[in-house]
């Protein structure tokens, strides 16, 4: 797979765009614009990008990355002290194998637990109701308290949406219910 960060000259894009236009073109900047530029010898850079790096450019993907980094735990690709801090920084996050009704999540200090949280990632700010049980999901801020049957596979939005995802338990061995 092939994931990188694109800066492109607007003018320069532009142009192969019209250039596409009215073709067969598969609207993907990698397999057409790219290889367009190349064959023309426009002069291409690269910039190699050390660390952790992963596409998450749908729900699925935001999901398996998630969940991946909670499968892995202190083992993850991305430790969990150099995990990006966005949504309330001053907020510590760990991951926690077994205790107090969590095992193997990424989860924040100041989370609410009264239920039960397995295999998922919860971002600060989040509650989870007594009776209630989150698996396999991707928990955002102020998503709400989930419904006492819980949440499973699921990214569950800011504003209460729940997003359904296809299970990903095959790239986290271990974790299938």
């Amino acid at each position: 797979m092939f994931a990188a960060f694109r800066v492109l000259d607007a003018e320069v894009l532009h142009r192969y765009l019209e250039k596409l236009n009215g073709t067969d073109w598969q609207h993907d900047i990698g397999r057409d614009v790219i290889p367009a530029m190349l064959a023309a010898r426009e002069h291409i850079r690269g910039h190699e990008v050390s660390g952790h790096w992963e596409d998450i450019g749908t729900v699925e993907r935001y999901h398996r990355a998630h969940l991946t980094l909670a499968a892995a735990g202190p083992r993850a690709a991305l430790p969990v002290e150099r995990m990006p801090r966005t949504i309330r920084p001053e907020v510590d996050r760990g991951w926690v194998a077994d205790a107090c009704g969590v095992v193997a999540s990424l989860v924040p200090a100041d989370l609410v637990d009264e239920g039960r949280v397995e295999h998922s990632v919860l971002f600060p700010g989040v509650r989870v109701g007594a009776g209630a049980r989150v698996r396999r999901s991707v928990v955002l801020p102020g998503a709400g308290d989930p419904p006492r049957s819980g949440h499973r596979l699921a990214v569950v939005l800011e504003n209460g949406h729940v997003q359904r995802v296809e299970d990903t338990a095959a790239i986290m061995e271990g974790t299938r219910t």
